[in-house]
């Protein structure tokens, strides 16, 4: 599957370049619902990415494609009125190419009720854009407002993940070119967007530009998270350096320099990750935890199958890692890049995009796995297997974060699979019990 999902990117990729010239692992009953399959058509297909919950329940999230011009989609669940019945979709917003095009990252939300995220490319420049939809006041359309286009390669080009807000309203996000850095067309920037007046595209800082050396990584495909006033993230492989998490601190000047720390270096092999392909999340006493597409052991399409790790402040850097879990492949499951996330209870969930089922190909159709601590706060975290996708109705590939909702329920979205009449379906939302 992660051969597939790659050239579904690179295919994307040529289309929109071409018109923009160690535990036990257990297995769950959990049962899951589809709340909605894409058709291909105006309501959009292959979403890249997971969902968000407001208040209500209302789920939002985005379409890769479709949509009235084929350039994806912003679009709402709402839960049924009565319980059992059918989810009810609405497109929010088509792209049209000049206002983005191809969102590839996650939604947020806020207090407001207002959606922000970004696009792939598009945009007056066609390097991405910054978008937020305001809902209508009294009833309506939503209306989509560019709050920041990507139009210079030293600010970044190509945002594939999701914001983040800080406490003082700015935004922050990351891009996956542009740039100074040693790759071919930029290895990339973590940027901060500042409000601006009415009508006023909102004023971007560059806080940090991958460079592509050895040491401090090659780029990210990643978002960030704010934490303390503090910016953290990963960055992916470059050269030997297997990837590593990073922390960006303020200056204690107005218009100073963005301190860069390097917390861990992973180094990859049968004890290490490799390749952080996602956000960084904290448990209440500080510590942070991600996931890692690479890295550990098993066998995934030839590769080793990724790892969820764990990593403990120290006084001095770099950060302590512990290695929660190891993916084996197979029926385990294998090659996690979406973020993880807290329950109440402290238990980690995510997603793996390959192993599983391997009804719908020798790469396996994902899995959705739950990790539990040990009782007694020491020892081995347990694994278990939520859902097994079989590439049909329920989906295939989910590579988007999931988000807890409605009824405490586990949602989340796959880019293929499903009722639709895609090649290989069109993509699905679901819900799933924990």
């Amino acid at each position: 599957m992660r051969h597939l999902r790659l050239s579904l990117r690179e295919t994307s990729l040529a289309i929109l370049i071409g018109i923009l010239t160690l535990s036990t692992a257990a297995v769950s009953t959990a049962s899951e619902a589809v709340l909605h399959s894409f058709q291909s058509t105006n309501d959009g297909f292959e979403p890249h990415t997971g969902l968000v919950a407001d208040r209500a329940g209302n789920l939002y999230g985005t379409t890769f494609w479709g949509g009235t011009e084929d350039w994806g989609t912003v679009f709402q669940l709402s839960p049924p009125a009565v319980k059992g019945g059918a989810w009810t979709e609405t497109n929010l917003h088509s792209f049209v190419l000049t206002d983005g095009a191809g969102p590839s990252g996650g939604l947020i939300l806020d207090s407001s009720g207002n959606v922000y995220g970004t696009t792939w490319l598009g945009g007056p420049a066609a390097g991405g854009v910054v978008f937020e939809l305001s809902p209508p006041a009294n009833g309506g359309e939503w209306t989509e407002t560019i709050l920041y286009d990507f139009s210079g390669v030293n600010g970044g080009n190509s945002p594939e993940a999701s914001l983040a807000f800080d406490k003082a309203g700015n935004l922050y996000g990351t891009t996956s070119t542009g740039g100074v850095g040693g790759c071919i067309g930029g290895c990339g920037v973590v940027f901060q967007l500042q409000p601006a007046s009415q009508g006023s595209m909102w004023t971007e800082n560059v806080l940090y530009t991958f460079p592509g050396s050895q040491n401090t990584g090659g780029g990210t495909r990643a978002g960030v998270t704010i934490n303390g006033g503090k910016v953290y993230g990963t960055s992916v492989i470059t050269g030997s350096n297997a990837g590593t998490v990073f922390r960006l601190t303020p200056p204690a000047k107005l218009g100073g320099t963005w301190k860069h720390d390097v917390l861990y270096t992973f180094l990859g092999g049968s004890s290490d990750g490799a390749n952080p392909w996602s956000n960084v999340v904290f448990d209440p006493k500080g510590n942070l935890y991600g996931a890692t597409q690479l890295g550990g052991v098993g066998n995934c399409v030839g590769e080793t199958c990724g790892t969820i790790y764990k990593l403990t402040p120290s006084a001095s850097l770099p950060w302590t890692e512990t290695i929660l879990y190891t993916f084996a492949g197979g029926s385990d499951g294998g090659e996690p890049t979406s973020s993880v996330i807290f329950d109440k209870a402290g238990n980690l969930f995510g997603a793996a995009g390959l192993g599983g089922d391997f009804t719908c190909s020798t790469d396996g159709c994902g899995t959705i796995f739950k990790l539990t601590p040990p009782a007694n706060g020491t020892g081995t975290w347990t694994k278990t297997t939520v859902h097994a996708f079989s590439g049909g109705r329920d989906g295939t590939g989910a590579v988007g974060n999931m988000t807890f909702g409605l009824g405490g329920l586990f949602y989340g979205a796959t880019f293929a699979g499903g009722t639709g009449s895609c090649t290989l379906g069109c993509g699905v939302v679901f819900s799933t019990t924990h």
